[in-house]
């Protein structure tokens, strides 16, 4: 597994950039998280101020100076407006594995944009990092997540219960996982 994010791997599709989290970009990242429809199937918080967005970014950049792991900026190319993110996360030397996690401007569902920025992580995590596999971990009750994972070529594989970490709540995840066939 190639675990080192420096030079950060900027990923281009016809319609997205995923790039660095900068701090210029805190309103774009202020308007996804105090969105209460961002945090409805996920374990955080909303922002109540423009500060913690600051945080928030300066907290994910640490990570990825850290090489724990790594966080897109989900740019879109018409707009150059933040309008996601997308991470690999939970990196796993010794199975070689990770997971995705990801979110969208609820602005933005529907257009096939998640979809086009998950396959151009999976195709970065397999073909330049040489995971051998990816999960994600969608809430059960998070339909358009569900159908997503399917349609990216995920296969679901177990239930999962977790405390969560934020909110004081148990949350109940579907896993799904894809693997990487030439590992």
């Amino acid at each position: 597994m190639k675990n080192n994010f420096t030079p950060f791997p900027n990923l281009e599709s016809s319609r997205v950039m995923l790039r660095k989290l900068m701090p210029s970009d805190r309103l774009d990242i202020f308007r996804m998280r105090s969105n209460p429809k961002m945090c409805e199937h996920a374990d955080m918080v909303v922002d109540e101020c423009i500060e913690e967005s600051d945080k928030y970014i300066a907290k994910i950049n640490a990570g990825i100076e850290a090489n724990k792991w790594c966080t897109w900026a989900i740019e879109l190319k018409d707009t150059q407006r933040i309008i996601g993110q997308i991470s690999l996360w939970n990196l796993n030397v010794e199975l070689n594995k990770g997971e995705l996690g990801y979110g969208l401007n609820p602005k933005y569902w529907g257009q096939g944009l998640m979809k086009e920025t998950i396959d151009l992580v999976v195709y970065y995590a397999f073909n330049v990092m040489k995971l051998s596999s990816l999960e994600i971990y969608t809430e059960k009750s998070n339909e358009r997540s569900l159908k997503l994972a399917s349609k990216c070529g995920f296969t679901y594989v177990r239930e999962v219960e977790e405390d969560g970490s934020f909110k004081n709540e148990l949350f109940h995840y579907s896993v799904f996982e894809i693997k990487n066939h030439h590992a």
